[in-house]
């Protein structure tokens, strides 16, 4: 596969790199661009428990002012880590060379296999703590843009709201909700009468203070268009109202 800059990977890289993959010993493999082509430059074996710990070899795998692409086996053992080591003190034409072939060679090693990638642009940001900040920054939060921002305090903003409104429809809602208001004998027979169509239209309950229980505020006749003026005024209530359409 060609990339961008006209660097393509070698059929000795395709071929070193599947071979890498297959021998799960081999830690580190190193690539560089020679005579217009991606070529394999060798491969070490692990020599730690652990690639943080493997790390240290990179100081005599690399060389201080040449570029180079590193791919190190992650320690679950199936997946690389892609690293694009360019140093400042690089030449200007190598490290547009290397900027360019980039996205190409990982695409042309197959990439679902690299799982990272890591820029360094001198051999202090290859070091075990150089890597763990690396992992403690591709772990943090992404910081967010204006616009991100601004949707996520409006996203808070209906959270409390939602919650404030369930608290007060939880307080709006207790009567018969399960916690143990009292409906008396005299509150069932007034709703059953109602429902039977016997005596008056209107039925108004209301919540007695000492006991927290339903009570009988009212019956009454009302009609429709009269139901506002036979509420109470100066106190909440339930108002259970029988309708019936007239008669045609």
């Amino acid at each position: 596969m060609s990339a961008a800059s006209g660097i393509s990977a070698s059929e000795d890289l395709l071929r070193e790199f599947s071979d890498a993959v297959t021998d799960r010993n081999i830690r580190f493999l190193k690539i560089a661009i020679q005579n217009e082509a991606l070529v394999p430059q060798g491969s070490w074996p692990s020599k730690a428990a652990d690639l943080s710990s493997d790390l240290t070899q990179l100081d005599e795998i690399l060389l201080q002012d040449t570029p180079a692409y590193i791919l190190a086996r992650l320690d679950t053992g199936e997946e690389w880590l892609f690293i694009s080591y360019v140093p400042d003190t690089a030449k200007v034409r190598d490290k547009m060379l290397y900027a360019a072939s980039r996205s190409a060679l990982v695409k042309a090693l197959g990439g679902q296999a690299v799982k990272d990638t890591l820029f360094a642009t001198s051999k202090k940001d290859l070091t075990p703590d150089a890597y763990a900040a690396h992992l403690r920054h591709v772990a943090a939060p992404k910081p967010m843009s204006a616009r991100e921002a601004e949707l996520a305090e409006i996203q808070a903003a209906e959270r409390q709201s939602s919650t404030a409104f369930e608290g007060s429809r939880a307080r709006k809602n207790h009567v018969g909700a399960g916690v143990g208001v009292v409906w008396t004998a005299e509150v069932e027979d007034a709703v059953k009468s109602l429902a039977a169509g016997e005596g008056a239209n209107l039925l108004i309950l209301g919540i007695a203070s000492e006991s927290e229980g339903v009570r009988v505020i009212e019956t009454k006749e009302a009609a429709v268009n009269s139901l506002q003026s036979a509420l109470p005024r100066a106190e909440p209530c339930y108002a259970f109202y029988r309708w019936q359409p007239e008669k045609i």
